[in-house]
């Protein structure tokens, strides 16, 4: 998990070269901590959330906004 921006990478999942990229960044500057599964899967469904909350929020606001 990169420390700064709490994104998980996982060893058993495939990687794009992008997300490779960013975790080889996180770790050489000492941000990339390991964490268990259960952390992990805590983490992504924080995530989830999140961006379901926002989409909602977005949502109401677009309906206030059409009245």
């Amino acid at each position: 998990m990169d420390t700064r921006t709490g994104e998980i990478f996982r060893n058993e999942e495939p990687m794009s070269r992008a997300k490779r990229r960013r975790m080889e960044r996180a770790e050489a500057s000492g941000h990339l901590a390991e964490v268990s599964e259960d952390v992990a899967d805590l983490m992504e469904q924080a995530q989830a959330a999140k961006r379901k909350a926002a989409r909602k929020a977005t949502k109401a606001a677009r309906k206030v906004n059409r009245t």
